[in-house]
């Protein structure tokens, strides 16, 4: 008869078992690496009995249901996540009231908490996911209050209330979510002051200002929106010039400008023209190779009355692709429909769809020359 394993070597194989499931996820077969994970939390599970006391046992068992709970989620069973999450969670907190003096029993409490409000999230159960971002804020400010030279526990109390903040004003609550906002951004200020020359921190207070301009703009005020995203490019911009070759300010510089270029055709929908014509402006000096913001710059110029401009970029990107497989005149005709339904109208408009009724000079020539398969 085969002698038993012991609990320790099992519990040693279960470990293996996860690491094997992150190396198949860098070999990109993500089947073989859930089902590796799923078998160790199984052996990890079985072994509760035997190793229950352990705290390092306990600790391990709760990383592997977070562990498996990230396969889940990528494979969208996302209750069988939220499962191991609150499994996970438990034994944190069971940790935590074992050895109090430990604060990373009750950091990983609140992570598990922060995963499971993104769960919810998901899910669309946002009453839910705002309770379970508030527990996590609630570990995390008792956290930050007792170690307040603790600059990881005060960006993880920024991030609670930045996740609060966003999952408020999906329910339109969004006096309160900017309340959260602009405690997040005090959070972050501080740190920012504290270490100028760290990219997290800079990180931190461009994350802010942009979800305060998406409230903003949520709740019809795109011009404090836009005054918003500002600041936020000011902040990205500056750190830009002191650290030329970052990435990731980059890629930031881009999405913001991107943000302020979908802003510009709110503004012109509510009739803010002079903020439409900035808001514009400013999208398109930062990309101005990216065609479809141009459209929103010639709707602004020509309610400005500054028909000569808006004429010429109506007509420069004629026969061009403004995004996708969209023509420019198909997206020029539809905001036009939508202008209109709005109330807003101007002669311009008119004889820019006459125009665009006619083919083009290339599109005639086009029409006019057969192809080589039609000569043959």
């Amino acid at each position: 008869m085969p002698r038993a394993i012991a609990p320790r070597t099992r519990w040693a194989l279960a470990a293996s078992l996860n690491e094997a499931a992150d190396a198949l996820v860098e070999l990109s077969a993500t089947d073989g690496a859930s089902d590796a994970a799923k078998a160790a939390n199984d052996e990890l599970r079985s072994l509760t009995g035997a190793l229950g006391d352990n705290p390092d046992f306990l600790a391990d068992l709760a990383t592997s249901e977070m562990h498996l709970a990230s396969f889940l989620e990528t494979q969208d069973k996302l209750d069988d996540a939220l499962k191991s999450r609150w499994e996970a969670k438990q034994i944190w907190d069971k940790l935590a009231q074992k050895q109090p003096q430990d604060i990373n029993w009750r950091r990983a409490s609140s992570e598990a908490a922060r995963q499971i409000g993104s769960n919810l999230a998901r899910q669309q159960k946002h009453t839910e996911a705002l309770k379970a971002y508030r527990e996590a804020q609630s570990i995390d400010q008792a956290l930050a209050a007792t170690h307040p030279d603790n600059a990881q526990l005060q960006i993880e109390l920024w991030f609670d209330l930045v996740q609060i903040g966003m999952s408020l004003n999906v329910q339109k609550r969004h006096d309160d979510a900017l309340a959260r906002l602009r405690e997040a951004l005090a959070i972050a200020q501080t740190l920012a002051t504290k270490e100028p020359s760290s990219d997290q921190w800079i990180e931190a207070l461009s994350v802010t200002h942009g979800s305060m301009g998406e409230v903003l703009a949520d709740s019809g005020r795109p011009v404090d929106a836009l005054a918003t995203y500002r600041e936020e490019l000011r902040i990205a911009a500056l750190f830009l010039q002191q650290h030329p070759k970052s990435p990731r300010t980059k890629a930031e510089l881009s999405r913001v400008a991107q943000t302020i270029g979908n802003l510009a055709y709110q503004l012109v929908l509510e009739g803010k023209f002079s903020s439409a014509l900035e808001a514009s402006e400013l999208a398109t000096a930062l990309m101005p190779d990216v065609v479809w913001m141009q459209t929103n710059r010639a709707h602004a110029l020509m309610f400005a009355d500054r028909i000569e401009e808006a004429r010429a970029i109506y007509f420069r990107y004629r026969g061009q692709k403004s995004q996708a497989d969209k023509l420019w005149e198909d997206d020029i005709r539809n905001d036009f429909a939508e202008l209109r339904k709005r109330g807003l109208s101007h002669p311009l408009m008119d004889e820019i769809e006459k125009q665009f009724s006619i083919p083009s000079a290339t599109q005639a020539r086009q029409t006019a020359e057969p192809s080589a398969a039609q000569t043959v």
